[in-house]
């Protein structure tokens, strides 16, 4: 669709002036409309804005004056340029005016080729203001696109990185055939956890598809420690624990799987600084690995394992009652209370029965 011609509005009380201003400025081959007060004027402009390039006013008419009438323009349009007519007396006020945004002046009795130059600038002034205007927008929507484009591209690839990840769980899953849905388990119970603690929902979302990935490094570990019937000889444990530091390994320089990285690296620490691999104590420990590690215990003692019978719930709630504030955050344990009728369920949800009676 084509843009309507640029129209010039003059502006005078005087119907001489006007239709010498038209006949002269219609000759130069602008499109001219003419108006007898600064009220007409702003009304055809209002009407007509979109093709109106410039306006020529005279400063001194009758009630509402040129200086009002170009603050009105301005408000509306603060890219119009507008061109001041007024007699040689009121050069200290049009210079008052240039100042306030007026585009040029012309002094009364004015040459009219003088003041065809400077309409003739104002209009490719105008015109350039909109060229510029439209290459800003096109560059800005050129930009949009493109980053929208960026951001899928980025979250295709999130996607993949985390369906990998996902069958990396499943084989780790695999290997130890007695965890069952532990690894889902695990991470509802977290999710559940993280949000009751009042955690940003980014955070819960992270903590959500992290914290199955807490034991991915016991890919690395050999099936006769892994698989074990019976308690691990102390070389033997040194070997169970490097899982934490090849987890991380694994998860290293992705920067969306940050937060699992960490957990497979510190889902072992205890708040009081004497686990592993680090010994890091309580607030050194990240949240996310506080959570993930007593959500971790929790489901592995009501659990059957090869080394060792499921336990009843009131038993392991106790047991790691008595390890709150050495292995486990006292924070997270009191809202972990809370929340226990929703741990159960998600418990029967992803096993069946209890194993062991409560």
């Amino acid at each position: 669709m084509l843009s309507p011609p640029p129209t010039v509005l003059v502006v005078d009380d005087e119907e001489l002036i006007l239709d010498l201003l038209k006949r002269s400025l219609r000759g130069l081959g602008h499109k001219v409309q003419t108006a007898r007060s600064a009220e007409q004027g702003l009304k055809l402009f209002r009407q007509d804005q979109a093709s109106i390039a410039t306006v020529v006013t005279d400063i001194c008419m009758p009630g509402v004056d040129g200086l009002a009438l170009l603050g009105s323009l301005k408000s509306h349009d603060p890219d119009l340029p507008v061109i001041l007519m007024t007699a040689y007396a009121d050069i200290d006020t049009a210079r008052a005016a240039i100042r306030a945004g007026a585009y040029d002046y012309v002094t009364k009795p004015f040459d009219l080729s003088s003041l065809g130059i400077s309409v003739g600038r104002a209009l490719e002034k105008r015109r350039l203001v909109a060229q510029n205007r439209a290459y800003r927008e096109n560059l800005e929507r050129r930009v949009e696109e493109r980053t929208q484009q960026l951001r899928e591209a980025f979250a295709r690839l999130n996607s993949i990185h985390l369906e990998a990840i996902c069958v990396l769980c499943k084989v780790a899953e695999a290997n130890d055939t007695d965890t069952g849905q532990h690894i889902r388990r695990v991470s509802l119970y977290c999710t559940e956890l993280a949000r009751a603690l009042g955690q940003p929902e980014e955070f819960v979302r992270q903590i959500e598809y992290s914290a199955p990935m807490h034991d991915i490094g016991k890919l690395s570990i050999p099936d006769l420690i892994l698989k074990k019937n019976g308690q691990l000889t102390p070389a033997e444990w040194e070997v169970m624990r490097q899982h934490t530091t090849r987890g991380a390994e694994i998860l290293a320089g992705v920067p969306f799987l940050e937060m699992a990285r960490e957990i497979a690296l510190c889902h072992h620490e205890r708040f009081d600084g004497n686990g592993y691999p680090r010994g890091l104590q309580g607030q050194q420990i990240p949240l996310s690995a506080r959570i993930v590690s007593l959500c971790d215990v929790f489901d592995a003692l009501l659990s059957r394992r090869c080394y060792k019978a499921a336990m009843p719930v009131a038993t392991a709630l106790e047991l790691i009652e008595k390890q709150v504030g050495s292995h486990f955050d006292p924070e997270l344990f009191e809202a972990f209370q809370q929340l226990l009728p929703r741990m159960l369920e998600i418990w029967e949800q992803h096993k069946g029965p209890l194993t062991a009676p409560a």
